[in-house]
C-alpha cells in the first residue's frame, strides 16, 4: 500500500474504506506526520505539520481523528515528559484544513493507545505511577475517569469491538501471565480467561490482540506468525506463510481486508577506533572510518568482544529467526537455533569467555561454547538483561514483577531478585569497584551509593536511546545531537569527542581505543493489506 524510503505505520481505515491513514516517521528530522491516501486515485494529502504522534483512532462516524502527541524526540529532552491529546476533522482536513482540536494538554502522566467508545467518548491507556489503567475521556466536557484497572496485575493493552460497546484486556496477573479480560463500555468485568499456551509461541511474549470482525476471536502477531485468540483464552495459528515480521492486522469497514505493517530492518556491527580520531568536533566522524565485521542483509546487532580471546558475540536475523552468532575475524559460527520468532533481549560473556548468558523471550539460558545450555529459573521474566558477573552468579536486569517491569539485580543461584528500582530503566552497567551506572527514562544518568542513587549532574542532557559503555571507571555514551563523548566516574571528567554519523544505533562493547557500535543500513516500514479467503 506504500513504498517508501520512510517508515509507514499505525494504519488504519477510513470510515468508508475509500482511504488508508497512516502515520509517516521521517528518520532524518526524528517526528512523523499524519497521511491520508485515496485507495482509488492513490492520491496522498498530507493531514498534520511535523510532529511525534501515536497511534491513529477515528471515530465510529468517520469523522474524528484522535492522536496523542508529545514532545520532540531531538534535544533538549524535558525533564517531566508532556503528552498531549488532540483530535483533527478527517474531512475538514482532505480539504486543506489542518487545525488540530487539543482535547487534554500536556498531561506528565504517560498516555497512550486513545481508542473511540463512542462519536462522543475516547477510552485510553494512562499510567499516573508505575501501573496501567484504561480511563475513559469525554470531548463533550473534557471530563475523564478511571474506566478499568487491576488490583493485582497491570493491562498491558486493550481494543475496542467495532460494532459494539466491547473492550478486550490483556492483562499481567501476580504471576505474569496473560489473562484475557472482557468488560462492557461501563466497565463491567464480564469474562476472564488465562491465554492458553500455543506450541508456536515460546517464553514470555507481549502481545497485542485486535478484534476479528463477525467473529468471537481476536488476532495477535508474533513476528512471522499470526495468531487468533477466541474469547476463551484458545490461541490457534493462522496459516499463513510470511517471509518478513508483520505486525498485528487491524480490520477496516470491509471485514474480508485488514492492513498491517511489516518490512526489512538492515543493520550491521563494526568498529571504531578512537585512538585515529581527530581531537576536534568538526569534520564528523564519517561511516568510512567504521569497520563491518560482517555485513548481511538483515539485522546485525550488540556485537560484545570475547573476554581473553579474539571472537566477537553478536545477534543475527539472517536466518530469518534472531539467534547468536561468533565471529572470530575468519569465520562466522551459529551458536543457538532457537525457534520462530524468537527475540534475544540481551546476551553478556562470562569473565572467562567460555560461556554467554542470554535473555531469550524473558528466559535466562546459559551457553557454553562447547557444551549443553541450561535455563535459569528467575523468580519472573527478564525484559532486558544488562550486566552478568559469572563469577557470583549475579546479573542485574529489567524484570516483570506483579506484572510491572522493574529494575533488578537476580541471584542466579537461587532465582530471586531485589529490586533495584520500581520502573525499568533504558541501560544499565557496573563498574569495577561494583557501582551501578543507570540511566532512566527520563536520560538521566544516576550512580548507585550507599544510601541512596546520587544523580550524575556532568551528564544531565548526555543522555539518549544509543546506550551507553562502561569500561573499568570510565563511560562511552552519545546524545541526542549524535556527539560521542567520555565520562571518567573517579575524577568526573567529561570530555566530548566526535560527531558520529546519524544512522548509529547505540554503542555495545569496547576494548582498549576499540568501539564496538551497531549501525542502521535500512530501516523500513510498509503498509499491506491483507485479504481473507473465501
Amino acid at each position: 500500500m506504500t513504498a517508501t524510503d520512510n517508515k509507514e505505520f499505525n494504519a488504519i481505515y477510513s470510515a468508508d474504506g475509500e482511504y488508508i491513514i497512516f502515520n509517516r516517521y521521517h528518520e532524518k528530522f526524528c517526528r512523523s506526520r499524519i497521511w491520508a491516501k485515496h485507495l482509488g486515485s492513490q492520491q496522498e494529502t498530507l493531514l498534520t505539520p511535523w510532529g511525534n504522534y501515536g497511534s491513529i483512532s477515528l471515530s465510529p462516524n468517520g469523522t474524528q481523528l484522535a492522536f496523542i502527541e508529545r514532545e520532540r524526540c531531538d534535544t533538549p529532552q524535558p525533564v517531566t515528559p508532556c503528552f498531549s491529546l488532540k483530535s483533527l476533522d478527517f474531512e475538514k482536513a482532505l480539504a486543506g484544513d489542518t487545525a488540530v482540536s487539543i482535547l487534554k494538554t500536556c498531561n506528565n502522566a504517560q498516555i497512550k493507545n486513545p481508542r473511540w467508545l463512542s462519536d462522543e467518548t475516547l477510552v485510553l491507556m494512562h499510567k499516573p505511577t508505575n501501573q496501567w489503567q484504561l480511563v475513559k475521556f469525554s470531548i463533550t466536557d473534557s471530563n475523564s475517569e478511571v474506566l478499568y484497572q487491576s488490583q493485582a496485575g497491570t493491562i498491558q493493552s486493550f481494543d475496542i469491538a467495532p460494532t459494539e460497546p466491547r473492550i478486550a484486556l490483556i492483562m499481567l496477573d501476580e504471576l505474569n501471565q496473560p489473562i484475557l479480560e472482557l468488560i462492557t463500555g461501563d466497565g463491567e468485568r464480564t469474562s476472564s480467561k488465562k491465554v492458553q499456551e500455543h506450541p508456536g509461541i515460546t517464553g514470555h511474549k507481549m502481545f497485542y490482540p485486535r478484534f476479528v470482525p463477525n467473529e468471537s476471536s481476536l488476532m495477535f502477531s508474533t513476528g512471522r506468525q499470526l495468531f487468533t485468540l477466541s474469547y476463551e483464552g484458545k490461541v490457534q495459528r493462522v496459516m499463513l506463510p510470511l517471509d518478513e515480521a508483520m505486525g498485528t492486522p487491524l480490520f477496516g469497514p470491509n471485514a474480508k481486508k485488514a492492513l498491517a505493517i511489516k518490512g526489512v530492518y538492515d543493520s550491521d556491527i563494526g568498529t571504531l577506533d578512537l585512538s585515529k580520531l581527530e581531537n576536534s568536533l568538526s569534520p564528523s566522524i564519517s561511516e568510512n572510518q567504521i569497520t563491518n565485521i560482517a555485513r548481511s542483509n538483515s539485522g546485525d546487532a550488540e556485537g560484545v568482544f570475547q573476554p581473553g580471546g579474539n571472537a566477537i558475540a553478536y545477534k543475527s536475523t539472517r536466518t530469518g529467526t534472531e539467534q547468536l552468532w561468533l565471529s572470530d575475524g575468519d569465520s562466522l559460527t551459529q551458536l543457538t537455533d532457537l525457534p520462530l520468532d524468537s527475540r534475544i533481549r540481551g546476551f553478556r560473556w562470562s569473565t572467562d569467555g567460555s560461556r554467554l548468558l542470554a535473555n531469550v523471550d524473558g528466559l535466562l539460558v546459559a551457553m557454553p561454547l562447547n557444551g549443553t545450555e541450561q535455563r535459569i529459573i528467575t523468580s519472573g521474566p527478564i525484559t532486558k538483561l544488562f550486566y552478568w558477573h559469572s563469577d557470583t552468579n549475579m546479573a542485574v536486569v529489567n524484570m516483570l514483577e506483579r506484572g510491572n517491569e522493574v529494575f533488578a539485580q537476580v541471584d542466579l543461584t537461587t532465582g530471586e531478585h531485589i529490586k533495584l528500582r520500581d520502573s525499568a530503566v533504558v541501560w544499565a552497567a557496573m563498574s569495577e569497584a561494583g557501582q551501578l551506572i543507570y540511566l532512566d527514562h527520563k536520560n538521566q544518568y544516576w550512580q548507585s551509593d550507599v544510601v541512596e542513587d546520587v544523580l550524575i549532574t556532568p551528564l544531565i542532557s548526555q543522555g539518549s536511546d544509543k546506550r551507553f559503555i562502561l569500561k573499568g571507571e570510565t563511560l562511552y555514551g552519545v546524545n541526542e545531537d549524535f556527539q560521542l563523548w567520555t565520562y571518567k566516574l573517579k575524577h568526573q571528567e567529561f570530555t566530548l569527542l566526535n560527531f558520529l554519523p546519524e544512522n548509529i544505533d547505540y554503542l555495545t562493547d569496547a576494548r582498549n581505543d576499540l568501539l564496538l557500535l551497531t549501525y542502521v543500513i535500512a530501516a523500513k516500514k510498509e503498509i499491506v493489506e491483507l485479504t481473507l479467503a473465501e
